[in-house]
């Protein structure tokens, strides 16, 4: 399922079955590039937690966090000591309650949305650029990579088979290799993990 915003209000959408899961009471009028969310389980589960990061600066986070079943969503800021964060690329939860940001720099930032409800500060590397990596691009159809179209991907967790590290994607951007912005079309891309949810009729959160 897709976490979506429209009109001030946030959503799970199934777009396979059309099926929409509302969230109450969402805590911002708008969505920017400086927001990212990441969900604890899926949103069918008792124990879902949906997680947005709003990146205010590159010294400041916002975070809001609602469990399922929850109307009031939890807040929490964080000043940025060790390091400069930029634009979230990827987040996830990591083993239940433990969220971790990282951004273009190889920064992480993990927050314990537990009990102790600490934040920390990391420098890191990896792979980012998967998407070119893999040539999955090279793969799509003919016409969709024309020279004045860009593709933003967003990022994903990919479950090891034989139980080892997960893979970790990144959220990516193409740019266009021409700079015309008359012509210029953009495309956006989701990666869809092969599963089905069943969302009965008038799933409430």
């Amino acid at each position: 399922m897709l976490l979506l915003f429209r009109h001030g209000s946030l959503f799970f959408f199934s777009p396979f079955s059309r099926a929409t899961i509302e969230l109450p009471n969402c805590p911002f009028a708008e969505v920017t590039t400086e927001h990212v969310a990441a969900l604890s389980s899926p949103p069918t589960s008792q124990d879902c937690i949906v997680a947005v990061l709003n990146r205010i600066s590159d010294s400041e986070l916002e975070l809001f966090m609602l469990r399922r079943g929850e109307n009031q969503w939890v807040q929490a800021k964080h000043s940025l000591l060790r390091i400069r964060f930029n634009t979230v690329r990827a987040a996830l939860f990591h083993e239940g309650e433990e969220l971790h940001f990282l951004d273009g720099d190889d920064n992480l930032v993990t927050f314990n949305a537990s009990k102790t409800k600490q934040w920390e500060e990391f420098r890191l590397s990896y792979a980012k650029t998967i998407f070119n990596w893999r040539i999955i691009k090279k793969k799509l159809k003919v016409g969709l990579l024309e020279a004045n179209v860009s593709i933003s991907t967003c990022g994903t967790v990919i479950p090891h088979a034989g139980g080892e590290l997960d893979m970790l994607i990144q959220s990516e951007s193409i740019e266009p290799a021409t700079h015309q912005s008359e012509s210029r079309h953009h495309r956006k891309g989701v990666w869809i993990q092969p599963r089905y949810f069943y969302v009965p009729p008038g799933q409430k959160w």
